[in-house]
């Protein structure tokens, strides 16, 4: 069985049940299914299912196109964090 996830248009994800009880998102096996959090329920994998961005977290947060990291890269800056998290600066 294949279930394509309508609610994410611009990425596929595709699910997959494996008999018995094996159940798959994108080759990642869920570990822990239906697990309730506070905005919603997860699925627990196995693995990273997309690629690690390439580069310091704040120069990702910061090139996003879509804007979706505004608040955290505000909070990183005041934090005085960014040389941290970049790897100018070592604690």
């Amino acid at each position: 069985m294949q279930r394509n996830c309508s609610r994410f248009p611009r990425s596929s994800i595709n699910f997959f049940l494996i008999f018995p009880q094996t159940y798959t998102v994108n080759g990642a096996a869920v570990t822990m299914p239906d697990e309730w959090a506070d905005n919603g329920m997860v699925q627990v994998i196995n693995k990273v299912l997309f690629p690690i961005p390439d580069g310091a977290i704040p120069t990702v947060l910061a090139d996003d196109s879509e804007g979706r990291f505004t608040t955290l890269s505000m909070c990183i800056e005041l934090s005085g964090l960014s040389g941290v998290l970049t790897g100018k600066i070592l604690l």
